[in-house]
């Protein structure tokens, strides 16, 4: 079920790359493993928040043992800060009340922003701005 297509990608990953919130679960109830990293490395919880997708993130959040705040591996990201610096919805479109929903459901779960050291990028502040 954690096997990785020839991108690199798990079932589990595509389903939260597509918004597949049914998928999501079915994968995760079936044994998914949801700390697996994409080869951004992104997990699906970073994935999820990516996207915008607000009710795969309460499934993998609510499954028990998914740390709203681990990095992704490359840029150093917690989950609220792709969310909120980066999140897209379908066909690259920011929507201001997913990225509302979906940074309240992070920071429900312990979520915080992090901070590239040496620089503002991340920074609560600077998002404002």
């Amino acid at each position: 079920i954690d096997e990785k297509d020839a991108a690199g990608y798990t079932s589990l990953h595509l389903a939260c790359i597509s918004r597949y919130a049914q998928g999501v679960e079915g994968l995760i109830m079936a044994g998914a493993n949801p700390f697996a990293f994409s080869p951004e490395g992104k997990n699906a919880l970073h994935l999820s928040s990516e996207r915008l997708d607000d009710f795969s993130l309460e499934l993998l959040l609510s499954s028990g043992g998914m740390n709203p705040n681990v990095p992704t591996i490359h840029e150093s990201r917690s989950a609220l800060t792709l969310c909120v610096l980066e999140g897209q919805c379908v066909g690259a479109q920011r929507d201001v009340d997913q990225i509302y929903k979906c940074a309240r459901l992070l920071r429900a779960w312990g979520g915080f922003m992090s901070v590239r050291q040496g620089g503002t990028e991340g920074h609560p502040v600077h998002t404002l701005a």
